[in-house]
């Protein structure tokens, strides 16, 4: 008879698991099994993620996890719903187990989305401001005589092309201010005498406008870069009016991601040097820990000397080329993950905002993990149980077998000793079957029953060593089993729990004689003293891989997993080890190398104090 776990994903798994995790049962709408400890299992999913007494987005008869996890085994998507006149955001990820079961984790995402809305916000408004201060950058061919203007710049020359000629440019300044202009270009690029004139245009609609032209010219590109702000009705002003200054001071400031801007320094050959910083806002010297009158006019070399040269490389071309550009990075000195949106508003520069989404990203790393450890947590139960299936009936159909025949007439006495001997094995071995079924339900439980009182620890390894002596008969022909115990008188008593440290070592030896053929197995007290026992098993056996050394002490784990193993058991020795030097606040060790051997150590503490204690009472109640 067949017998289903109580748990869909095995308990202690999903109870380890770094997140919230949710067996689903699709069908049903109704969560199974959680780590969470405020949702109860048979809670409506619908109303435990998303506070909906109704099933969400049904189509077709299917709610939204129906119709998202059928189709793949692996799914993710967002969902939002609005509580409170609040929008509140998630991610949802989902593992389909097997039909109509599946196992998922959702990220609340509301503050990361309001953070985003807040800065594309902010980024339009920017947009709006360089509009209505009709500020524009552009850049100037030398040698093909073309200026290229962003949008704002067509517009205030009323012009709806991208490349415009020097001559139609001329042909729209007033002809008083024709001559000074060619003149200023021409000794700009010839003396490089600097660029700063305010002159008139007339557009194509008739309007008069008076513009400011600030430029430079780049001898190695040959290239001229030029702002023009149209200054009509503020003459005298050569800043935007103070109602959008103020303003955009204030957006600039108040912005929640950090926010800088850069000039490009190039050398001789138009390769990219440094970045000099222009200026930043409080929220990047909160991010970076910089203050902003000690970073504006430097360059990033000198204010982040741990910086790399590819990144100012990378950087540097995009501004060079205009690209824009949304990015993730890891800033090794800062130890966090930042996202970083850079773009170019004229050639040479380059804004950037930038948003800590660390905790995003490690959340994303932990989840991944945490799905990976479900499902090898699934995997290794269905492995245990099948593991489990045969090592049961392998016994028991020795038992019944054996036992069969036994009843059988014309048997020899020979005969009859042969399959009483192996009907006693195999009960021996089911028996140790359900001892360590039953030992390790009672660990994960918590259920486990300490009772300390003073031990002889030379007494306990001399009855250890009896029984293996004994029951390895065989073996022993081939393996030199010793026992080192203690050699102080002083420190041969501890204060602890016999039966369970005879445990202990019993699946230690249980699996030194197990996987040691020929060589030697040893055990015993490698120290005692004052304040510890260490014990000790050491073989000469067919040692553990390097790789399964970390997972060893898990639950279901073994040197040989499949099939075609050729070792019996099923994994729970170690683990219940694992769980009783725990138990006694103690700790566990493991050295081993691979076709050589293992050496393991459990230590212990003494207990001194107690044990003095006992003794004290022991005197005086024999004294009475």
């Amino acid at each position: 008879m067949s017998t289903k776990s109580e748990y869909p994903v095995h308990k202690e798994v999903l109870d380890g698991l770094p997140v919230d995790y949710y067996v689903v049962h699709l069908r049903k709408k109704i969560i199974l099994q959680t780590n969470n400890k405020e949702i109860e299992p048979g809670t409506a999913c619908h109303k435990a993620f998303f506070c909906s007494e109704h099933p969400c987005d049904v189509s077709h008869g299917k709610c939204l996890f129906q119709q998202k996890l059928t189709k793949n085994q692996n799914s993710e998507f967002h969902y939002s719903y609005t509580k409170d006149n609040e929008k509140c955001y998630f991610r949802v990820r989902g593992t389909l187990l097997k039909k109509d079961l599946a196992l998922v984790t959702l990220e609340d995402e509301t503050a990361y989305m309001k953070k985003k809305e807040e800065s594309e916000r902010n980024s339009e408004k920017l947009e709006r401001i360089a509009h209505l201060a009709n500020f524009s950058y552009w850049e100037y061919d030398v040698k093909t005589r073309i200026f290229n203007a962003s949008l704002a710049g067509r517009e205030i020359y009323g012009i709806d092309k991208e490349f415009i000629s020097f001559e139609e440019i001329q042909s729209k300044n007033l002809k008083e201010y024709r001559d000074l202009f060619e003149q200023s270009f021409a000794d700009l690029i010839r003396k490089g005498v600097g660029f700063d004139l305010k002159y008139k245009i007339q557009r194509n609609d008739g309007a008069i406008r008076t513009l400011r032209g600030i430029a430079t010219y780049d001898r190695s590109t040959n290239m001229v870069y030029g702002i023009v702000h149209d200054i009509t009705g503020a003459e005298n002003k050569y800043v935007i009016d103070i109602e959008y200054q103020e303003y955009l001071s204030m957006l600039f400031k108040k912005m929640s991601s950090a926010f800088a801007q850069h000039k490009i320094e190039t050398d001789e050959n138009g390769q990219v040097g440094d970045i000099v910083i222009m200026d930043v806002n409080p929220s990047y010297e909160n991010l970076f820990g910089v203050r902003r009158e000690d970073v504006v006019g430097e360059s990033f070399r000198k204010v982040f000397p741990q910086i790399s040269d590819r990144w100012i490389q990378y950087m540097g071309k995009k501004a060079l080329s205009g690209e824009a550009k949304l990015f993730k990075e890891y800033v090794p000195w800062l130890k966090k993950h930042v996202e970083i949106y850079a773009y170019s508003p004229g050639k040479g520069y380059y804004v950037a905002t930038i948003n800590d989404v660390t905790d995003r990203i490690q959340s994303e790393i932990e989840l991944k993990k945490a799905k990976q450890q479900a499902v090898e947590g699934d995997r290794l139960k269905t492995h245990f149980l099948t593991n489990m299936s045969h090592e049961i009936r392998t016994p028991l159909n020795g038992i019944l077998g054996f036992s069969s025949l036994l009843s059988q007439g014309g048997l020899t006495e020979e005969n009859r000793m042969y399959y009483g001997q192996i009907i006693e094995k195999s009960g021996k071995r089911l028996m140790k079957i359900i001892d360590d079924i039953i030992d390790v339900s009672m660990i994960q439980s918590g259920q486990i029953k300490i009772d300390k009182r003073p031990i002889d620890i030379n007494e306990l390894l001399r009855e250890v060593y009896t029984m293996y002596s004994k029951g390895n008969a065989d073996k022993l022909k081939r393996i030199k089993f010793e026992m080192l115990p203690v050699e102080s008188t002083d420190d041969r008593i501890m204060y602890s729990d016999k039966e369970w440290i005879y445990q202990a070592l019993n699946n230690l030896l249980d699996n030194a004689f197990k996987f040691t053929e020929r060589g030697k197995i040893a055990f015993g007290v490698e120290k005692s003293d004052l304040n510890e026992v260490i014990f000790f098993v050491k073989d000469s056996g067919i040692g553990i891989k390097e790789e399964k050394q970390s997972y060893i002490f898990d639950l279901f784990r073994q040197v040989e997993e499949g099939q075609s193993r050729s070792y019996e058991g099923f994994g729970l020795g170690l683990a219940i080890v694992n769980g009783i030097v725990k138990k006694l606040n103690g700790k566990i060790k493991l050295q081993s190398q691979h076709k050589t051997g293992s050496e393991f150590t459990i230590v212990l503490p003494r207990n001194h104090e107690q044990v003095l204690v006992k003794k004290v009472a022991g005197h005086e109640s024999s004294s009475a």
